[in-house]
């Protein structure tokens, strides 16, 4: 399956700390959304990324191959269903359309 990372997870190091057995398929565009900063870490003191829906807008990131166990780890790390819901997403990539999942703020 396919993750759209965006924000933070945009870092391969993170990424690979989180999923050692990620593999990063490469650039990818989510049409129809803007990044946000719509809640703030206490852990980091900063704001969190978002996306948005906002159809004049896109969101660059990074298109990922997971497995089952990998999702899993992505969903304790973004604190589904509390903090982030998973949801379903198609991006633009150089192979074309891709159907991926990725995190929005609860």
């Amino acid at each position: 399956m396919y993750y759209f990372a965006y924000g933070s997870n945009m870092d391969q190091a993170q990424m690979t700390e989180r999923c050692p057995g990620a593999v990063l398929v490469g650039n990818a565009i989510l049409r129809g959304y803007r990044l946000a900063f719509t809640i703030f870490s206490k852990k980091r003191n900063c704001g969190c990324a978002d996306i948005v829906i906002s159809s004049e807008d896109q969101v660059h990131g990074l298109l990922y191959r997971v497995t089952t166990k990998e999702r899993e780890a992505l969903d304790r790390f973004e604190g589904h269903p509390i903090h982030y819901k998973q949801i379903p997403v198609t991006v633009d990539t150089p192979m074309g359309e891709v159907s991926a999942f990725s995190y929005e703020v609860v």
